[in-house]
């Protein structure tokens, strides 16, 4: 009560710590749990993290007396950090930093596999001690940040049913508190670990995760912030959703929202992204995703998304245009065999002269040279007028630069004329 620190607080619960041979229902053992749970709720309040440490460490030398004296001691300790009756709850004065010890806390609990429940709970108070906001301590809660990396063993120990609601709610608070990182670090472990978990709850913890991220993750501000994550997120997510049938619906409405961000009807609504589209996005399996569906429009409206995206100049990076259509030229035969390749000529025409604006002409020569394959019709105009822009500019680098023997240009030369 008036909290003073120079006095350990459990000083006086080990000098009553029952023995090995005491019963469990015994006059000293209930002493012991009352000051117990006395203890822990007045301390938790005070300061969670040197409390939590003090449990794991005092508990750890009470395991090796008396194994009942420790369960007393585990459910003093959990019910002071998560009561059975939420309304209980009570925000401690000072924050739960990265220091907690949360992993050590589980693995005290669920040493001998017994206890899911109190592991649960654990969990759950857990959660919302961290998306608290505290008057000693950081001014704007991050939500549970210590997640990702204290599941291991835990799931299967505790048991997916039992922890699918605090699973959801735990990326619903990192996805409200904009702490995406640990967000999706969250829900890579939940991905890794649930593949080795009772397959029909790990399927439905997965989907409800993939529907709340992607209400939740998916959109204009976060894409033009982190465009490849946001792209990958995506592609995650619905991989994951169109395996179940039953999600054909949300699966449609997550393709178009997708698009929608990335490449809007309306040009006039595209905005230039805060970091560059870099090698790393996936716009292969993209558009190979689109395709394999017959999503072929949608197909056509990436294309030109990326086009215009990966033309953009981004402070600190010198954009090199759309380096990484030639990785997808399977993809991009196959809508132009679709819609018609006057359908895509546009947009093809200009992805080469944006190549060779932003002098990566060897890509341009690269992406002529697999489209080309069998040209006839408008298939053959299409490529031959790419071709001329790409030599065009190869003659005007070469003109600037004098490499006549260059044997790399000799062989891309050849790409383009025969």
């Amino acid at each position: 009560k008036y909290q003073i620190s120079s006095v350990r607080p459990f000083a006086l619960l080990e000098k009553v710590e029952p023995t090995a041979s005491s019963g469990s229902e015994s006059a000293q053992s209930r002493i012991f749990f009352r000051l117990a749970k006395v203890a822990y709720e007045k301390r938790f309040t005070a300061d969670p993290v040197a409390t939590a440490l003090d449990f794991v460490e005092y508990n750890r030398c009470v395991y090796r007396r008396s194994c009942r004296a420790s369960v007393k001691l585990i459910n003093a300790f959990v019910d002071a950090m998560s009561p059975s009756d939420s309304s209980s709850r009570r925000v401690p004065l000072k924050e739960i930093s990265l220091r907690f010890p949360l992993e050590e806390i589980l693995a005290t609990i669920l040493v001998d596999g017994k206890h899911k429940e109190l592991g649960k709970r654990v969990l759950e108070g857990y959660v919302w001690l961290s998306s608290q906001k505290y008057s000693i301590g950081s001014s704007k809660p991050r939500g549970p940040e210590l997640l990702a990396g204290t599941l291991d063993g835990v799931c299967n120990k505790i048991g997916w049913n039992l922890l699918g609601d605090v699973l959801v709610e735990s990326v619903e608070k990192l996805c409200e508190f904009d702490n995406t990182h640990y967000a999706l670090q969250l829900m890579e472990r939940i991905a890794r670990l649930s593949s080795f978990g009772e397959a029909s709850q790990c399927t439905l913890v997965r989907v409800r995760l993939a529907k709340l991220t992607s209400k939740k993750m998916l959109n204009i501000d976060r894409f033009r912030s982190t465009p490849v994550s946001t792209a990958k997120l995506f592609l995650t997510q619905y991989k994951q959703l169109e395996k179940d049938s039953s999600n054909k619906q949300f699966c449609s409405e997550l393709l178009n929202s997708f698009v929608d961000i990335m490449s809007p009807l309306d040009i006039k609504n595209r905005k230039v992204p805060n970091s560059q589209i870099t090698q790393a996005f996936p716009l292969k399996d993209i558009l190979g995703l689109l395709v394999d569906g017959g999503h072929m429009q949608l197909g056509k409206r990436v294309l030109e998304g990326y086009v215009w995206l990966s033309s953009q100049q981004v402070p600190c990076y010198v954009s090199g245009g759309p380096t990484l259509l030639d990785t997808a030229d399977a993809s991009l035969v196959s809508m132009c065999e679709a819609l018609g390749w006057n359908e895509l000529e546009n947009v093809l025409v200009e992805s080469v002269e944006m190549l060779c604006k932003y002098r990566s002409t060897e890509k341009a020569v690269l992406l002529v040279d697999k489209i080309s394959a069998a040209s006839e019709g408008h298939r053959l105009g299409i490529c031959s007028k790419m071709a001329k822009i790409a030599c065009d500019k190869m003659i005007e680098e070469l003109r600037e630069t004098r490499q006549y023997s260059s044997a790399q240009r000799l062989s891309l030369y050849k790409k383009l004329l025969w």
